[in-house]
């Protein structure tokens, strides 16, 4: 089984599936991880479901959801929430988190959210009506070969792209003792990330709607006291409206923290994320949440 660095370093989404049914091993071990998997970071009550990928859910999702053709998986991870004022954050922390743990144990996923029709799954689940479906992840073993829409889709958003460090992670210096900064906020390097490094380096890889990494992290610095790492969020035009009640940045806002924390885990990093909006803000960001150490 791969560890968490290793998947976020290597795993691609896979929209071509070979067909085949998960064995009994691989299945059993998928349900038990979705039953360990939920722990998120401000409460919301999320829950996640496998479902049989049938024919119909499958043309569906092909031909409704952007950028999400998919072929022949073997079922779909489906999660749910309920409307809350983080919920779209703690959805998209515990999802990632379950894709995480699946990719660890060699079974392939692709992120859908998007204009899918959300019925079938909600029926399929027995959900009332005012519980969200934000996304869900086929998965399944991945087709010998990458079909030429899969191939087409990962150009189309720039799949393996990412941005560059100087354009997601900043640090503020402070004066003990002033909600003021000493200067602007500039650019944090992978050597003074220091010990954040490796964290910092995940949530640059983590998935996001279209590729568009919505997430930005300021390091708090002052000459006393625990240094923050406050989590934000640059909107891109319209993705907060485009589908009712479901935000798909907050989302990605959640997976980044997912990414952050499993490395976290990983190392031996004690901390957790929380709400603690600081008093000056950068320009053109909306507040997520901020990573304290323990």
């Amino acid at each position: 089984m791969k560890n968490a660095r290793e998947v976020i370093a290597s795993r691609l989404s896979c929209r071509a599936f070979d067909g085949q049914p998960l064995s009994a091993e691989d299945e059993a071990q998928v349900r038990d991880l979705l039953e360990k998997v939920n722990d998120p970071p401000f409460g919301s009550p999320v829950g996640l479901a496998l479902v049989p990928a049938d024919d119909a859910m499958i043309a569906d999702i092909s031909e409704r959801a952007p950028y999400g053709v998919v072929h022949n998986p073997a079922q779909f991870i489906v999660g749910y929430v309920q409307k809350g004022r983080h919920s779209m954050e703690d959805f998209g922390f515990v999802l990632e988190q379950a894709v995480l743990h699946v990719e660890a144990s060699f079974v392939s996923t692709c992120w859908l959210g998007g204009t899918f029709n959300r019925g079938g799954f909600a029926k399929a689940l027995g959900l009332d009506r005012d519980v969200l479906i934000p996304a869900v992840v086929p998965i399944g073993y991945p087709a010998r070969r990458r079909t030429v829409s899969d191939g087409s889709i990962r150009f189309a958003v720039g799949a393996r792209k990412r941005k560059r460090w100087s354009e997601l992670f900043f640090e503020v210096e402070f004066w003990d003792d002033d909600d003021k900064p000493q200067s602007s906020p500039f650019p944090l390097t992978p050597a003074s990330a220091a010990d954040f490094e490796a964290m910092l380096e995940a949530v640059r890889l983590a998935p996001s709607t279209s590729n568009q990494q919505p997430w930005r992290v300021y390091r708090y610095s002052a000459d006393s006291g625990p240094d923050l790492l406050h989590l934000f969020v640059a909107r891109t035009t319209g993705f907060d409206k485009a589908i009712k009640d479901v935000d798909m940045q907050r989302i990605d806002a959640g997976v980044a923290m997912a990414h952050f924390s499993a490395v976290a885990d990983e190392l031996g990093f004690g901390g957790a994320w929380t709400e603690r909006k600081p008093s000056w803000m950068p320009r053109g960001v909306e507040y997520v949440s901020t990573w304290v150490e323990n």
